[in-house]
């Protein structure tokens, strides 16, 4: 039983990893923000990303420091 929780556990935060990131995709896109054709997500992609939503996790946080903290900074300079 404990074998089924934690892959019920594992999908359910691949699924609000998933939701998360549609949610802010459409937040950036309101914002003004260009979004490429190429970011957006097919469902077979949200498939995947549920079953490898720890990668993705990992490269969506790595990618919004990156994009925040040295971005923003250097379009505020000038």
């Amino acid at each position: 039983m404990l074998t089924l929780e934690i892959i019920v556990n594992y999908l359910l935060f691949g699924c609000l990893f998933t939701i998360l990131v549609d949610l802010l995709t459409e937040h950036a896109r309101r914002k003004g923000m260009n979004i490429p054709s190429a970011a957006e997500w097919t469902w077979d992609t949200k498939i995947l990303a549920i079953c490898i939503w720890p990668l993705g996790a990992i490269m969506f946080v790595g990618g919004f420091i990156i994009t925040y903290f040295f971005y923003n900074h250097k379009n505020k300079k000038k």
